[in-house]
C-alpha cells in the first residue's frame, strides 16, 4: 500500500513536505491567498505498537507545524468509540482510547458522517461480518468556525473493502461566536461619543 497525495497547480502552490511511512504531510497555499494549511494523508499501521508510534508522529508533526490550520484525513486504521464498529469485539482498545486522547489533546475535531454509514468491512458474511468507520478526516476546531460549510460525504462503493471519503469546505466566512471587546479607557476620549454618532448614522 502507499500513500498519494494529488493537487492543481494552477489553484495551490506546495510550500513543504514531509513524509513518513504512515503519512505524506504538505503545506498548501491557496493561490491568491496568505493562509497556508497543512494538509496530512494518513494510512494508520495495524499493529498495537505501532499506532500508538504512529499517534507519536502526529503528535511531533504537530509541534514542527504549529500555528497552521491542520487538515487531516485517510485510513487511520483505529475508531475512537464503540459506535464506529459494528459487530466484531465489543470493547475499545488501548489504541481507540490513545486515538481519542490525542484528537482532543490537539484540539481537533472528528468530521462525522452523521449517517452512521462505516467506511470498511471484511466482506465476511454472518457472524464474522465486521464494519468499522476507519477512515475519516480530523481538522482543526478552528477551522470549523471560520469555514461556512464542512461537509463530509462517503461516496459510491468501488469494489474495495473501503469506501472512498470526500470532504468540501465551502466558502470562508466570518468566524462564527467571535467575541466582542470593549475597553474602558476608550470612554476617556474625546472623541469617543462623536465616533459613536458617526458610525450609527453611517449605518442608517
Amino acid at each position: 500500500m502507499g500513500i498519494l497525495t494529488l493537487w492543481n497547480p494552477v489553484k495551490i502552490d506546495i510550500i513543504d513536505v514531509e513524509a513518513s511511512r504512515n503519512y505524506l504531510s504538505v503545506i498548501i497555499q491557496p493561490v491568491g491567498e496568505r493562509n497556508t494549511y497543512l494538509v496530512t494523508n494518513v494510512y494508520g499501521p495495524k499493529r498495537m505498537d505501532d499506532k500508538l508510534r504512529f499517534l507519536d508522529s502526529l503528535v511531533d508533526l504537530r509541534d514542527r507545524c504549529i500555528g497552521i490550520p491542520w487538515i487531516m484525513g485517510g485510513d487511520f486504521n483505529m475508531i475512537k468509540s464503540l459506535l464506529e464498529e459494528k459487530w466484531g469485539t465489543r470493547t475499545l482498545s488501548k489504541d481507540s482510547l490513545e486515538f481519542r486522547t490525542f484528537i482532543d489533546s490537539m484540539k481537533l475535531v472528528d468530521t462525522d458522517m452523521n449517517k452512521g454509514l462505516f467506511t470498511w468491512n471484511n466482506k465476511r458474511g454472518g457472524e464474522a461480518h465486521v464494519a468499522s468507520m476507519l477512515d475519516k478526516f480530523i481538522i482543526l476546531k478552528d477551522l470549523m468556525l471560520i469555514y461556512q460549510e464542512v461537509i463530509v460525504r462517503v461516496l459510491p462503493f468501488g469494489g474495495s473493502d473501503h469506501w472512498l471519503v470526500l470532504l468540501e469546505m465551502k466558502g470562508i466566512g466570518i468566524p462564527r461566536n467571535r467575541p466582542f471587546k470593549f475597553e474602558n479607557i476608550w470612554l476617556t476620549h474625546p472623541k469617543f461619543i462623536r465616533n459613536i454618532e458617526k458610525w450609527w448614522l453611517e449605518d442608517l
